[in-house]
């Protein structure tokens, strides 16, 4: 269930998410793995980068898509919240809240254009 704008509280009343809060040390360790690997900063830009690349093109020729300009607009503020998405889980980690509020710019969301059948993200 949502409890503000940036964090999301579990249902108490499922067993899995009871369990979890009765002894979060695994949780912790993989979180702590995943933030010390793949979800490492440096690894998370490289890897933004090595799929960008592959995709750039098509994006950028999509005549229902952003255009090249909104898709390296988008790539780039998908690399500014990888500090603020390892912030939140380094937080759930070590069994805070958020009670900061994070200063990215509003996520993009799905819209559907008229008369076409596709789907792009629209910045609101």
């Amino acid at each position: 269930m949502w409890t503000g704008e940036n964090f999301v509280l579990a249902p108490g009343c499922d067993p899995f998410f009871q369990a979890l809060d009765a002894d979060p040390t695994a949780y912790r360790a993989a979180a702590t793995q995943l933030l010390d690997g793949p979800f490492a900063e440096a690894t998370l830009d490289a890897q933004i980068d090595q799929h960008a690349a592959f995709i750039r093109s098509a994006a950028a020729a999509d005549p229902y898509g952003p255009g090249a300009a909104g898709f390296d607009g988008a790539v780039q503020y998908l690399k500014n919240m990888v500090p603020t998405l390892r912030a939140r889980l380094e937080l759930l980690r070590d069994g805070g809240r958020s009670r900061r509020s994070y200063s990215a710019p509003p996520p993009s969301t799905i819209s559907r254009r008229a008369n076409h059948s596709r789907w792009s993200l629209v910045r609101l």
